[in-house]
């Protein structure tokens, strides 16, 4: 059978129905809450100074590998300053063997019968100088 009582927490006078948790007459014993934990490991200080120093010490290394490849990069550069005139030559070397190589196939295609060459009148070019060395033989400044 359903009933439609109201439960409630009040009594007719309006004082609480329930009871409320109180401590123990006399109070509580004494809890010692001190923590007695040991020192582990190395201090706050230790590690700062610890960290510190690794970097300071990676630090030094970046700085002289660089200034080590720098030193190879300038010396590849003089080296390769050293040969440019060797190279140079042999370039112009290259180049006149094939000037005169287009000036033998010039004789053959642009001779009259009368063995007059008539390649001033209608070819007008500019001269031009034996070119620098080519791009794998050029120095190299990408490192820059």
């Amino acid at each position: 059978k359903k009933t439609n009582k109201v439960v409630s927490l009040f009594n007719m006078s309006g004082n609480p129905i329930y009871k409320q948790d109180m401590p123990p007459k006399g109070g509580f014993s004494v809890t010692n809450f001190a923590r007695d934990i040991p020192k582990r490991g190395p201090s706050s200080i230790v590690l700062l100074l610890g960290t510190a120093l690794m970097m300071g010490f990676g630090m030094y290394k970046v700085i002289t590998f660089n200034r080590y490849r720098k030193a190879l990069f300038e010396a590849k550069r003089k080296a390769r300053l050293q040969i440019l005139p060797y190279l140079q030559a042999e370039q112009d070397r290259i180049w006149c063997l094939a000037n005169k190589e287009k000036e033998r196939t010039e004789n053959v295609y642009l001779n009259d019968e009368d063995g007059t060459h008539y390649r001033g009148e209608f070819i007008k070019t500019r001269w031009v100088g034996p070119a620098l060395p080519t791009n794998s033989m050029k120095l190299n400044y990408s490192h820059r």
